[in-house]
C-alpha cells in the first residue's frame, strides 16, 4: 500500500489547484507574477496586455504584434541591505539541458529578486569560495521584483551589459559552498553552505515555488479544433456562441511532433490534418467561471510552437509570434527552437476580467507554424484567477529544471540508484540500493510485469539486505518469489523530509505517460541466442500496431530503458501480420546499441516479412559501410515480447543529427527525406534538420537540375560531392536497389562546410533481386538480376527507368556528363572486384558468400523459431536454407556475371577492366602563394596521365599537406584533379583555376603550402609511393623475411634510369661514379630500370627468411636529374 503522505502528494501533483504542474526545462527566462513568502506578498512583474489593431477588412479586432513588457512599479531602487535577491535555482551537471549562446551545455544558476523594488546587481558578487566573497562581480543590471535571472558559471567570464552573463567559475557535481554577496564584498545575501548536496545529472537544486490560485483551463481540458481552407468563416468562430459542433475534439494540448519529443503534453493530434498542408488551425478552449468566484487577477499561462492569438470571449487578449493583420491562413514570424514550446510564459489578463462570463466562457486561439511542412505543432493554454505564487523556505531537488522560472515541487535528495544482480535468476532477490540524508524517509515502490505497484521501506540500519548501518545508503529487497524467468521489474525510489518536501528518482514524466522507472529483467534460461536479445515489454501489445502506438520498456545488453515510445512504421508493410516498428527513446536515455558508437534517440525495429533470407537489408548497410558510404548500423536482433519469443527482426538506425555525427558529416548539416523523383522541393519532402530554415537549398538543387547541359554540369561540379555520389551509385547498383528513385533515399548538404550535396541510403529491404515488380508486389518470389533497364548499370536514369516509369533527376544528371559516367564506371568496377568477385574467385575467398554463411550460421535456430511464431510469409515454402540458395545462385551468380561480362569485358566495355596495380598520377601545378592573400585559396593539381579512369578512394597525400581522398574519388583519363584546404574559397577564386568552369576539386586537406617547393607525395591503398614533389624519393612496403618487398621510386625524371642499391652492412658514405651513396660496401644493385611518364618506378625484392631482424640500407639515384635519394634504413620483420 502507498503512504498516505505519498498519495497526497501524487494527487498535489495532479491537482494543479493546490501546487501546479511539473514543467520541463526551460531555454530563456522569464519574470515571475506576483511571488509571496510565508505571508509577505511580493509586488508584480508581468508581462503588459497584448492591444490589438483592427483589419479594415474585417469586423473583429486583429492582434498586433508587441514587445513583450514588463509593467515595473513606479518605486524607486531601495538599498542594497533591505533587498531580498537569492539564488533561486542551479544545475551542476548539464548533459542534456540548457544551453549557451556557444551551443554547450554550461553549468548555470539563477537569481530572483524576492523585493518589492527593482534591484541594481551592478557590483554583486557571485563566488563559490567561502574565502573570497568578492569573487565573481556582476555588471550593471537591474533585477525587478519578481524576475529571475540566469547567469552560466561556465568559466568563461563574460560580463557584456546585455545577453548571456558567465561567471569566471564552475560548479562542482559532488557539491561546494555557493554564495550570492552584496557590493560590499562581504555581506551575504544568499548562500549554500557550507556545501552544497552532491548533485545529479540534469537534476537542479534550489528554492521551491508553488502556484496557487483558481485554475479555469488546465492541461487536459477539452479542446476542438478546425484546420481553415478559407477565410469564410470570419472571425465568426471566436464568439462563445458559435457552433463547433462539426469540429474534431478532443483534450488540450493540440498539435503534433514527429519526433515525439512533445507526446506528453498532447492530446489533440492534428498531424493528419494540417502536416504539410496547413500553416496553422483554429481552436476553442471552453471552460466554466464558478459561480460567485472573485476574480481580482487573470493570467494566461502558454506553452506554444511557434506562434498563437487569443481571443477570450470574442475579444483579442494575447498574442506572440503573428504579424498584423490576422488572415486565416497567417504564418508564424520565426520558427521557435527545440525546448521553447515548453516554456511556459505568462500574460497578465487582469485588464480583461470583464471579458469573463458567470458560468460557460471560450477561449478561442489561432495557432500557426512557420511553414506548413514544420515537424512539430502546439498550442497548450492554461488560464488562471488568482494566482499567486509562494516560496518555501526549503531547498530540493528538481528532476525537470526551470531556468528563469519559478520551480514547481521539489524534495530531498536521492544520490546514487542501484541495483544487484543485473539480471537476478530466478532464485535471486534483486537487492535496491540508494543514497539519501540520514533524516529522509525513504520507500521502494516497485512492480513486477504489469501487476500492482508495491512498496517496501528502505533501510539504513545494518541489518537485512543493508550492509552497513548509519552510512546513508538505504536498501530494500524485492523478492524472489515476487517474479519469474524473462518478466519486468521495475521500480522507483521515494524520499521525504521533515519538512514534506517529496522527491522521487526517476522523476515523474512531465506529461499524462507513466513515470519512468528503473528496471531490470529476471534472466531466462530458457533464452539461448548467437543474436543479441531486445526484451521489449508493453500492456497493450496490440497498440503498438498503429501510428498512434504507445509505451513501454526495453532491455538490451544489460541496460533498462523505461517509457519508450513504440509504433508501427512503414507504407505497404502497414498491413503485415509481422510489422515494422519505430522505437523512441527518452531524453537523457537513449538506447545504447553498441559501446563503440554514440546513443541513438530512436531506431527502426524492421521486420522480415518480405526477406526469406532475412539478411538483405543488413548486407545492403554493410555494402554501403565496406564502400566507406555513410550508412545506418543494421543487424539481426531476436525479439522476445513480454517475456515469450516474439521474432527475428532487423535493428535499423534512423538518420538524424547522431547519424550525421558517426557518420563523420556535420549534424548542422541539411537532412532531407525524399519522397520524390528531385522534382520538387516541398511535396514528398521532410526536412530533418535546420528547421528553422526553408528550403531554399533544395530549390536551387531542383531548379540546377533543369539547367541546360553544360550549365548543369559545371552547377554538378561545384555543388555536388560527385565522389560520395558516385560511391553511392556503385553499390546502389551492385545491391541492385530499383527502390531508391523516387523514394527511400535521403538528401544531405554540408550547409556550413563545403555546400556540397549527396545521397544517404535507406530502406533496403527490396535490394539483392528482390524488387516490387519482379513478382507482383513487394511480397514475391521473383529475382532480378540481369533484367535491363532494371539490371543495367545506368539505372535510374531516364534511359533506365524504373518499372512504373520513374527515374530521378540528379542521377541522370551524373549519367548524362561523359565525365562523371566514366568516373562512376571505374568506381564500380572497384567495387566489383573488392565486394563481388568474379567468378573465378573460389567460393571460400569471396566476400559476400562469406558474409552471407557466416549471417545463416547467427540466423539458423531463432528463423526455425520465428517460421513457426508467423509462418512462411507469402509464396514458396522456403526455409533458410533454401533462401539463402536463391541470394547465392538466383542472384550474386546471376549478377556477377552480368556486370563482369554482360555490360563489362568484350565486347561491351561498358565497365572498365580492372585498374592496374599503381596507375602513375602526377603532380601537376600548386599555388603556394595566392595573390589574394587568402591562403585558403592555394591548391595542389593531380595529373592522370592514363587513358583510363584511376580511383583513388583511399589514396593518402603526405608532406607540407594531409590528406585522404574520399571513398568514390575518381580522376578521369587524361584529366586532372585539384585538391583544396576550403572548397568554397577555392572555388571563390579570382581567376583560374576557379569555380564555374566545370573543375573536380577535393578536400579539405591539413596544413599549408609553406614554399614554392613543397614536400608532397602520393601513396596508393597499399603504401606504395606513386608520386614525389622532391627529386626521387624511395619508398618500401614493410620488409618481410621470406617475402618480396614492394620497392617505389618517385619524383625522378620520367623516362630517364633509376639505379636501385641495398646494402646490409650500414648507411655509408661510399664514393661512386654518381657521388656519395648512403649505403656501405658490399652495395646489391637491385634495379637499373627507367622511370615512366610520372616519374616513378616500382619492383620486388625478395628478401631472404634468413633476414629476420636484420638491419637493410636502400638508396635511388636518379640519371635524369643525377640526384640520390634519401637513404632508407629499415628493420626486417
Amino acid at each position: 500500500m502507498k503512504s498516505a503522505r505519498y498519495l497526497d502528494a501524487i494527487q498535489a501533483q495532479k491537482d494543479t489547484s493546490k501546487i501546479g504542474r511539473f514543467r520541463p526545462v526551460a531555454s530563456t527566462h522569464l519574470q515571475l507574477s506576483s511571488l509571496k513568502e510565508g505571508r509577505r506578498k511580493i509586488p508584480d512583474s508581468r508581462p503588459t496586455p497584448c492591444f490589438w489593431d483592427y483589419d479594415e477588412d474585417g469586423p473583429l479586432p486583429m492582434p498586433a504584434m508587441l514587445p513583450y513588457l514588463l509593467c515595473l512599479p513606479l518605486v524607486g531602487i531601495s538599498p542594497p541591505d533591505l533587498q531580498d535577491v537569492r539564488i533561486s535555482e542551479f544545475l551542476a551537471i548539464n548533459d542534456l539541458g540548457l544551453q549557451d549562446q556557444d551551443g554547450e551545455y554550461s553549468d548555470w544558476l539563477e537569481i530572483v529578486n524576492l523585493d518589492a523594488s527593482p534591484v541594481a546587481l551592478g557590483g554583486w558578487y557571485l563566488t563559490d569560495d567561502s574565502n573570497q566573497l568578492d569573487g565573481w562581480r556582476f555588471p550593471s543590471r537591474s533585477l525587478s521584483p519578481g524576475e529571475f535571472l540566469v547567469v552560466f558559471a561556465s568559466g568563461k567570464n563574460r560580463v557584456p551589459a546585455t545577453g548571456e552573463l558567465h561567471t569566471d567559475f564552475k560548479l562542482k557535481g559532488d557539491g561546494e559552498y555557493l554564495a550570492l554577496v552584496k557590493p560590499d564584498g562581504a555581506t551575504i545575501a544568499h548562500a549554500f553552505a557550507p556545501a552544497y548536496p552532491p548533485q545529479h545529472p540534469d537534476t537542479s537544486y534550489g528554492l521551491p515555488f508553488r502556484l496557487q490560485g483558481d485554475p479555469l483551463l488546465l492541461p487536459g481540458s477539452p479542446v476542438r479544433a478546425r484546420i481553415p481552407q478559407d477565410g469564410s468563416l470570419g472571425w465568426s468562430w471566436i464568439q462563445p456562441a458559435f457552433d463547433d459542433g462539426n469540429w474534431i475534439f478532443g483534450n488540450s494540448g493540440a498539435g503534433f511532433d514527429l519526433s515525439r519529443r512533445l507526446h506528453p503534453f498532447l492530446g489533440l493530434d492534428l498531424e493528419p490534418l494540417m502536416h504539410g498542408q496547413a500553416n496553422g488551425a483554429y481552436l476553442r478552449f471552453p471552460f466554466q467561471l464558478p459561480t460567485g468566484l472573485n476574480v481580482q487577477n487573470l493570467w494566461l499561462r502558454m506553452r506554444y510552437d511557434d506562434g498563437f492569438a487569443a481571443f477570450l470571449n470574442g475579444t483579442a487578449v494575447a498574442s506572440q509570434n503573428l504579424s498584423q493583420p490576422l488572415k486565416w491562413y497567417s504564418a508564424a514570424n520565426q520558427a521557435r527552437k527545440d525546448g521553447e514550446e515548453l516554456l511556459v510564459q505568462t500574460w497578465d489578463l487582469s485588464s480583461q476580467i470583464h471579458l469573463l462570463n458567470s458560468g460557460p466562457n471560450v477561449l478561442a486561439m489561432q495557432g500557426a507554424n512557420v511553414l506548413a511542412e514544420d515537424d512539430d505543432f502546439l498550442v497548450l493554454p492554461e488560464l488562471w484567477a488568482n494566482p499567486q505564487w509562494t516560496v518555501e523556505d526549503r531547498n530540493a531537488f528538481f528532476g525537470q529544471p526551470s531556468p528563469g522560472q519559478a520551480n514547481d515541487g521539489g524534495g530531498p535528495w536521492i544520490g546514487v540508484v542501484q541495483h544487484q544482480p543485473n539480471q537476478p535468476s530466478e532464485q535471486e532477490p534483486l537487492v535496491v540500493e540508494a543514497q539519501a540524508d540520514l533524516q529522509t524517509s525513504v520507500t521502494l515502490e516497485w512492480q513486477v510485469q504489469f501487476g500492482p505497484w508495491q512498496q517496501s521501506p528502505m533501510l539504513d540500519d545494518g541489518t537485512g539486505p543493508d550492509r552497513v548501518s548509519g552510512d546513508g545508503i538505504f536498501t530494500a529487497l524485492i523478492p524472489s518469489s515476487a517474479y519469474s524467468a524473462g518478466q519486468r521489474i521495475r521500480y522507483a525510489v521515494l524520499a521525504e523530509d521533515s519538512l514534506g518536501g517529496l522527491s522521487r528518482w526517476p522523476p515523474f514524466s512531465s506529461g499524462p505517460d507513466l513515470p519512468r522507472s528503473l528496471g531490470t529483467v529476471v534472466l531466462d534460461p530458457s533464452v539461448q541466442s548467437p543474436l543479441p536479445v531486445l526484451s521489449w515489454f508493453l500492456e497493450d501489445p496490440q497498440a503498438a500496431n498503429s501510428r498512434i502506438g504507445t509505451t513501454g520498456s526495453v532491455f538490451f545488453r544489460g541496460k533498462f530503458y523505461d517509457q519508450v515510445f513504440f509504433r508501427s512504421r512503414g507504407g505497404s508493410s502497414i498491413i503485415w501480420r509481422k510489422k515494422n516498428f519505430k522505437f523512441e527513446f527518452q531524453n537523457g536515455n537513449y538506447f545504447e546499441f553498441d559501446p563503440r558508437f554514440e546513443p541513438v534517440e530512436e531506431f527502426n525495429l524492421n521486420s522480415t516479412f518480405s526477406d526469406k533470407s532475412y539478411m538483405r537489408q543488413v548486407l545492403s548497410y554493410e555494402t554501403y559501410r565496406d564502400a566507406g558510404m555513410p550508412y545506418s548500423e543494421c543487424f539481426p536482433l531476436r525479439v522476445q515480447q513480454n517475456g515469450q519469443f516474439y521474432s527475428v527482426a532487423v535493428f535499423v538506425e534512423q538518420p538524424d543529427e547522431i547519424y550525421l555525427r558517426r557518420n563523420n558529416l556535420d549534424p548542422d548539416g541539411a537532412l532531407y527525406k525524399m519522397y520524390n523523383t528531385l522534382s520538387s522541393a516541398t511535396n514528398g519532402v521532410e526536412k530533418k534538420t535546420r528547421r528553422d530554415e526553408d528550403h531554399q537549398d533544395l530549390q536551387d538543387l531542383v531548379t540546377a537540375l533543369g539547367l541546360p547541359g553544360p550549365d548543369r554540369e559545371i552547377y554538378l561540379f561545384d555543388n555536388v560531392d560527385l565522389a560520395s555520389c558516385i560511391n553511392y551509385l556503385a553499390v546502389t547498383s551492385l545491391i541492385h536497389d530499383n527502390d531508391h528513385v523516387a523514394k527511400n533515399y535521403y538528401l544531405y548538404r554540408d550547409t556550413e562546410g563545403d555546400g556540397e550535396w549527396t545521397f544517404l541510403p535507406w530502406d533496403k529491404d527490396l535490394t539483392f533481386g528482390r524488387n516490387f515488380g519482379a513478382g507482383g508486389g513487394v511480397l514475391s518470389d521473383g529475382i532480378w538480376a540481369d533484367d535491363d533497364p532494371y539490371s543495367h548499370p545506368e539505372f535510374g536514369t531516364k534511359d533506365y527507368q524504373k518499372y512504373d516509369n520513374l527515374w530521378n533527376r540528379l542521377i541522370h544528371a551524373m549519367h548524362r556528363r561523359d565525365a562523371i559516367l566514366e568516373m562512376y564506371l571505374r568506381r564500380l568496377r572497384t567495387l566489383m572486384d573488392q565486394l563481388l568477385n568474379e567468378a573465378s574467385i573460389p567460393p571460400e575467398l569471396r566476400h559476400f558468400e562469406n558474409r552471407i554463411a557466416e549471417l545463416k550460421a547467427l540466423l539458423q535456430s531463432d528463423v526455425e523459431l520465428d517460421r513457426q511464431e508467423w509462418g512462411n510469409p507469402y509464396g514458396q515454402n522456403q526455409d533458410l536454407d533454401a533462401a539463402v540458395d536463391v541470394l547465392l545462385n538466383d542472384y550474386l551468380t546471376v549478377r556477377r556475371k552480368h556486370l563482369f561480362e554482360t555490360h563489362g569485358g568484350t565486347p561491351s566495355d561498358f565497365i572498365p577492366d580492372a585498374q592496374s596495380f599503381s596507375p602513375p598520377i602526377l603532380f601537376g601545378e600548386f599555388d603556394w602563394n595566392p595573390v589574394s592573400g587568402n591562403q585558403e585559396e592555394e591548391y595542389i593539381e593531380l595529373i592522370n596521365p592514363n587513358a583510363q579512369s584511376v580511383d583513388l578512394s583511399g589514396w593518402r597525400l603526405r608532406g607540407d599537406v594531409e590528406f585522404t581522398m574520399p571513398p568514390g574519388t575518381v580522376i578521369r583519363g587524361q584529366d586532372v584533379m585539384y585538391l583544396s584546404p576550403h572548397l568554397p574559397d577555392f572555388r571563390s577564386r579570382s581567376q583560374a583555376p576557379t569555380g564555374g568552369l566545370g573543375l573536380y576539386v577535393q578536400g579539405p586537406y591539413q596544413g599549408k603550402l609553406s614554399s614554392e617547393d613543397p614536400d608532397l607525395r602520393l601513396f596508393d591503398t597499399a603504401g606504395n609511393l606513386i608520386a614525389s614533389r622532391r627529386g626521387p624519393l624511395l619508398w618500401t612496403s614493410v620488409p618481410r623475411a621470406g617475402e618480396p618487398v614492394r620497392i617505389t621510386v618517385a619524383g625522378s625524371t620520367p623516362g630517364a634510369w633509376q639505379w636501385i642499391g641495398l646494402s646490409w652492412v650500414g648507411g655509408g658514405p661510399t664514393w661512386t661514379p654518381w657521388g656519395s651513396t648512403s649505403l656501405s660496401p658490399p652495395i646489391t644493385t637491385l634495379a637499373l630500370q627507367a622511370a615512366d611518364v610520372s616519374g616513378s618506378w616500382h619492383g620486388d625484392f625478395f628478401i631472404p627468411p634468413s633476414a629476420a631482424g636484420l638491419p637493410v640500407w636502400l638508396q635511388a639515384f636518379d640519371h635524369g636529374s643525377t640526384e640520390w635519394s634519401p637513404g632508407l634504413n629499415l628493420t626486417v620483420q
